[in-house]
């Protein structure tokens, strides 16, 4: 298993202590097509990804070869690992403009695909939150279209925010799929997926979307971005109740800086699922050989001051958490006020966002010991060509502002990538079901996004038995630093360690820890 299910328990532990405080939403729905400078579309989907006819089409709906952002929607094999341009997907049938194209399915017309996107954009926790995905989406949707479509079939995109709220998911599930006849959803970050059992049972396929909660480890319809080794038998989540992490991040911090003393704390709310994954930290770390001290923080009467000097005191070099954001600036912000210097603040790419400078402002020694890691490659490696034309392409659509630009919304254009790439293998006949087989026929060898992601386990076959209590897992990490990017700062790319490296990542057989999933 790849680290994803510890980090989306981290932000689901996150998001619920902020729900069991109250807070207030922060920003209305009205105000989401804003940030894109849109209006509203029919239904209160927001514009984009070729919800009107796109006039800049050319009449033979082909691919330009080279197209910026790879978005011809055609690749080199059948489980979509190769270049963006060139022959079709083996099994594909070869149509000049989407010629021999037909109403396939719900959802499919011979030229236009409506997919939905579902996000809680509106919540109660940060509304810069879970949106990302939808940013990186649209962008990669916008771009395809430009070049074609799949097939010469345009990408419509159905948004739908669901408030953070179980009862508004399922809204939103019934509205994209029994009123607006969505095709496939695709990229979206749900806190509460309550609707996901209606999504099974349609049998629409859910496409790379963020686990935050246990959906995309119960359902087998349902696809999560970072692949899944559990049984998904549309029953219990994860394996009898239990997701698994592997330890790979504390490893890598470990042979990083050998000379670093080997004392880490873990900071968590007065909340259960905080405290849980808090517990789950503590666990991983203390299976690697660190010392670990726990630092609970009242929520509704914080005291990070007190964290900070018991840190400091216990000669702390490592610290995790399972904060939100807003924690997290102000854990950094007391670290800062009491000299608490450490060799990394430890972070999840949730907090892997362009924003880091302006939102840690009052604590520049802890900002500049930020780390985030992932298996997804560095939004601000512009040197790596996909992500140059990621880069290119949010700009030009505009997507690339302070509250866009993340690791996440570059998963969100690789989310639309892969939904690109199975729908491509499809040709004329694009069904649900042809969509269904391409996931569920992913070889072991995973699907690597055209250079954006690391395979690893992003696969959907589950473990044969049990699950084994070491795994191979590979990491990317990245840390902040001010001054990069031609002096407004960025995420910097951090060396391999050990000698185990796979397609740019550090790896590493580790510990297979168990956590309760719900």
């Amino acid at each position: 298993m790849n680290p994803r299910g510890r980090q989306a328990g981290l932000v689901l532990a996150t998001a619920a202590a902020l729900f069991v405080a109250g807070c207030g939403t922060r920003l209305s729905d009205n105000a989401f097509p804003e940030l894109r400078g849109a209006g509203t579309g029919p239904n209160g989907a927001v514009p984009g990804a070729g919800s009107t006819a796109n006039p800049n089409v050319g009449s033979s709906g082909t691919v330009p070869s080279g197209a910026a952002g790879g978005g011809s929607g055609v690749a080199s094999n059948s489980s979509g690992q190769g270049p963006a341009t060139g022959s079709l997907p083996s099994g594909s049938k070869p149509l000049a403009g989407g010629q021999g194209n037909f109403a396939s399915d719900t959802g499919v017309t011979a030229n236009s695909i409506q997919v939905g996107i579902i996000d809680s954009q509106t919540n109660a926790f940060d509304p810069r939150a879970f949106v990302p995905m939808a940013y990186g989406a649209e962008a990669f949707f916008d771009n395809l279209d430009q070049h074609g479509g799949v097939h010469g079939r345009l990408v419509h995109v159905d948004y739908c925010d669901d408030q953070g709220q179980g009862p508004d998911n399922v809204t939103c599930v019934d509205r994209l799929i029994k009123t607006d006849h969505v095709f496939a959803l695709d990229a979206s970050a749900v806190l509460s997926y309550n609707g996901a059992p209606d999504v099974q049972s349609a049998g629409v396929p859910d496409i790379a979307g963020q686990p935050i909660d246990v959906a995309y480890d119960t359902y087998s319809d349902l696809f999560s971005f970072y692949g899944s080794q559990y049984p998904r038998n549309n029953t219990k989540p994860g394996v009898n109740g239990y997701d698994y992490g592997g330890t790979e991040v504390y490893r890598y911090f470990e042979e990083r800086f050998p000379s670093t003393p080997k004392v880490a704390a873990v900071v968590f709310y007065n909340q259960s699922d905080s405290q849980r994954f808090g517990g789950s930290i503590e666990s991983g770390l203390k299976a690697e050989g660190y010392k670990v001290y726990a630092e609970e923080i009242n929520f509704a009467l914080p005291d990070y001051n007190s964290a900070a000097l018991d840190m400091k005191n216990n000669g702390v070099q490592y610290v995790y958490d399972t904060l939100d954001r807003g924690g997290n600036e102000s854990m950094c912000r007391a670290m800062d006020q009491n000299q608490l210097y450490v060799q990394a603040k430890v972070t999840t790419d949730q907090n892997w966002v362009a924003s880091v400078a302006s939102d840690y402002s009052d604590a520049p020694h802890c900002r500049n010991s930020l780390y985030a890691y992932s298996d997804t490659v560095n939004y601000d490696d512009v040197a790596n060509p996909a992500v140059a034309a990621f880069r290119t392409a949010v700009h030009r659509y505009h997507f690339d502002g302070p509250s866009q630009l993340s690791e996440w919304e570059l998963e969100g254009w690789a989310a639309a990538q892969w939904f690109t790439d199975g729908a491509a293998t499809c040709g004329a006949d694009l069904t649900r079901t042809c969509l269904l087989h391409y996931m569920r026929s992913i070889p072991s060898s995973g699907y690597s996004g055209r250079g954006l992601l690391d395979p690893g386990d992003r696969d959907f076959i589950p473990w044969r038995s049990a699950p084994p209590s070491t795994v191979h897992n590979c990491i990317g990490i990245a840390r902040w630093q001010d001054g990069a990017n031609g002096g407004s700062g960025g995420w910097l790319t951090q060396p391999l360690v050990g000698s185990d490296h796979e397609n740019g990542y550090s790896c590493f057989q580790v510990h297979n820890i168990p956590y309760p999933a719900t």
